[in-house]
């Protein structure tokens, strides 16, 4: 790439933007477009030279034709259709475009700038509106509750990551400010889960950054108290969640357990099961709402449309070949991250951690309501090929001056 002024490459750009209005509502054409434009820059960027290997290129295409293959089952093919086109094939897209993007140390840092502005701006628009009306906007300017807690789960492993690699105190003052604006407002969604994904992604992201950094002194207390300081926050912030949505005065472990015991998933996830055993093998069809009448009519609400869990999901729409492949797929991208986390250079031991930190934090999100769709799929997907594509960048410079030391 060579339009470049000013150190930007601004060939960029539409990449930048699409990362930038991820979390922002009723964007839907103009991130697609940003999403095509970045895709024809990264396919001319590569095109006249050689392009590295894919990473569980064969694990994905098995994913995607197992997908596109229900197709022949479908009991609604013309919703399976729309599904997989925004759910495989825009994804696919989102992924391979940032793995190819991502050749140098300008533009992992353009991606974590975009990123971090916007989830700053989302966060502000997100509080400019509880300030004057005390209620999530659902149908405000950000996405509802469950979309933009989900954001909030994925972006956070990049913004640990970009508190680690600044090389200025500003910077990571900077960082911090937006990881605790995102959270703050993210609380108001009263999204429990996302809690214990920020929980376990902090916890892991600490336990692999011991395992590698050489620091040492005041740096290693300082990011051991965030770390701790991040966990307490997070798992107080669950329990006042649970308060608030229970409606007790206190909280105690009897009221937690009363609060889970009357949880509607509980019936949504005893009749999704009920339907799988009708199609154990290959399922009904993909797309998550696949039997969404069904549910609306046996649940009797309008919310419970689907099996609120992505492997169920994915057994109600390819049945066990459709889990095992899901499976197959996260299995093969643990095993990359891990293999990267293991390597000698920092900037790719980094983006395993963060690749393993998305993971964690998806699984975990996804585990009581399969939410990484749409916007929050192009973000999952972007993520990960961005931080292959980094860690393919980082193996071959691994002393890259734009990298402070541990």
């Amino acid at each position: 790439m060579t339009a470049r002024r000013h150190g930007i490459d601004w060939r960029l750009a539409p990449a930048g933007a699409f990362l930038f209005i991820l979390p922002f509502s009723h964007t839907v054409a103009l991130r697609l477009a940003c999403l095509f434009l970045a895709a024809v820059v990264a396919l001319q960027a590569t095109w006249r030279q050689e392009r590295p290997d894919l990473p569980c290129r064969w694990p994905l295409a098995l994913w995607a034709a197992v997908c596109a293959l229900s197709l022949a089952w479908s009991i609604d093919p013309a919703y399976s259709r729309k599904e997989l086109t925004n759910e495989v094939g825009y994804s696919l897209l989102a992924f391979l475009t940032f793995f190819y993007l991502t050749r140098d140390e300008r533009s992992w840092r353009f991606w974590k700038a975009a990123l971090a502005a916007g989830c700053a701006a989302a966060s502000l628009a997100a509080i400019g509106h509880l300030v004057r009306i005390p209620l999530w906007p659902d149908d405000g300017l950000v996405g509802g509750r469950n979309e933009f807690s989900t954001y909030v789960a994925l972006v956070m492993p990049l913004l640990a990551v970009s508190f680690a690699q600044a090389g200025r105190r500003r910077e990571r003052l900077a960082v911090l400010a937006i990881a605790v604006l995102a959270a703050g407002s993210a609380y108001f969604t009263l999204n429990r889960t996302m809690w214990l994904a920020l929980f376990a992604e902090a916890a892991i992201l600490g336990w692999l950054h011991a395992g590698r950094s050489a620091a040492t002194g005041r740096r290693r207390a300082a990011r051991t108290f965030i770390l701790l300081a991040a966990c307490i926050a997070f798992a107080g912030a669950f329990v006042a969640a649970s308060q608030m949505k229970s409606g007790a005065e206190e909280i105690d472990a009897q009221t937690l357990r009363a609060t889970v015991e009357r949880d509607l998933r509980w019936q949504i996830w005893s009749y999704g099961i009920e339907r799988i055993g009708e199609r154990p093998l290959l399922g009904h069809g993909y797309g998550r709402g696949i039997l969404r009448d069904d549910f609306r009519a046996h649940i009797d609400n309008p919310f419970a449309w689907h099996a609120h869990s992505v492997i169920l999901n994915y057994a109600l729409e390819a049945g066990m070949v459709g889990v095992v492949v899901l499976f197959v797929l996260a299995g093969c991208f643990a095993r990359t991250f891990w293999k990267l986390y293991r390597a000698p250079e920092r900037g790719v031991w980094m983006a395993g951690a963060f690749g393993l930190a998305l993971l964690l934090g998806a699984a975990v999100k996804t585990a009581t309501d399969d939410i990484v769709v749409r916007e929050n799929a192009l973000l999952f997907w972007s993520l990960a090929g961005m931080g292959l594509g980094y860690a393919r960048h980082a193996s071959m410079r691994p002393r890259d001056r734009d990298e402070p030391a541990a």
